[in-house]
C-alpha cells in the first residue's frame, strides 16, 4: 500500500446495518404471521358459532319440508320455470341455504293452503 487509502465509514458499517434491518425484517414477518393466525382463528371460530346458532333454524325447516313436501313441491312448481333446479331440489337447497327465508314460505304457502 503505497497510496494511502482512506476508509469509507458508510462502507465500513453496511454489514451491520444490514443484519440489523435483517432481523428487524425477520421479527416484522415473524408477528404478521401471528397475527394472520390469530385472524384465521378468528374467522374458523365465527363460523363454527354461526353455523352452531343456525342449527335448529335448519332442523326445524328439513322438518317441515319432510312434512310438507308435496304441497310446497306442487306449489312452487310453476315458479321455477327456467332455473334448471326441479322443486324439490330447489327446496332441498332452500332449506339447508337460507333456512329462515324457507320457513317463512312454507308456512304461507301451508297457511293458505289450509284456508283453502
Amino acid at each position: 500500500m503505497t497510496e494511502l487509502q482512506r476508509l469509507d465509514h458508510g462502507v465500513l458499517s453496511m454489514p451491520n446495518r444490514l443484519s440489523t434491518i435483517n432481523r428487524d425484517l425477520d421479527k416484522y414477518k415473524a408477528e404478521q404471521a401471528e397475527i394472520d393466525k390469530r385472524k384465521r382463528e378468528d374467522k374458523r371460530f365465527l363460523a363454527n358459532e354461526r353455523e352452531i346458532a343456525r342449527r335448529p333454524t335448519r332442523e326445524q325447516a328439513e322438518a317441515l319440508y319432510k312434512q310438507h313436501g308435496k304441497l310446497l313441491r306442487a306449489k312452487v312448481k310453476g315458479k321455477l320455470q327456467g332455473t334448471g333446479n326441479t322443486p324439490a331440489e330447489w327446496l332441498k337447497i332452500e332449506a339447508k341455504v337460507n333456512p329462515e327465508r324457507f320457513i317463512k314460505m312454507a308456512e304461507q304457502i301451508i297457511s293458505e293452503a289450509q284456508d283453502d
